[in-house]
């Protein structure tokens, strides 16, 4: 509570406190309720960029990119189709040919993804972090325990969830 000095204190008016919390606001949010239909759809949303912030126009080559990765514009038709009043008008739509029917937001449009994709997506990354690890793993010996001549002026090493290599100046 901010107390106001007593001189400017009114003796008739109860001074009450206010408990208020700032949150940021989010322009690029998705409404709970439109996620939770998509994923009972079996797609997961995400914000992509789609104008080039050089030039302003469409960046084809972005929308391609995600295109390869097996993304997809959400289109006004499929939020009104969701049957939840208003969420299609939050929205802006695309000027470009391309994006007209599209769900905008600023200089970001709304993709969905098959969750299958997301999952194999998932799995690729931890595949290729165990591959380098295990890389590591064999430049160094199976087992980090040995000394290790280094140039390094650091006195210990750690690898992933090993424990710390002592290195001998």
């Amino acid at each position: 509570m901010v107390k106001t000095p007593a001189s400017t204190q009114s003796p008739h008016k109860e001074t009450k406190s206010r408990f208020a919390s700032y949150e940021s606001p989010l322009q690029l949010s998705i409404p709970n309720e439109v996620e939770e239909a998509f994923e009972n759809m079996g797609y997961q949303l995400k914000w992509s960029r789609h104008l080039d912030p050089k030039t302003g126009g469409v960046d084809l080559k972005q929308l391609a990119k995600r295109a390869r990765q097996g993304y997809e514009q959400v289109t006004h038709a499929e939020l009104k189709n969701l049957n939840l009043p208003g969420v299609s008008e939050m929205f802006g739509r695309g000027s470009d040919p391309r994006t007209k029917d599209a769900v905008i937001m600023g200089d970001a449009i709304l993709l969905k993804v098959p969750l299958e994709v997301v999952q194999e997506r998932q799995q690729w990354i931890e595949n290729e972090s165990w591959r380098q690890i295990n890389d590591l793993r064999r430049s160094f010996g199976e087992k980090i325990g040995g000394k290790i001549n280094s140039t390094f002026k650091q006195k210990s090493v750690s690898f992933a969830k090993e424990s710390s290599v002592e290195i001998e100046d």
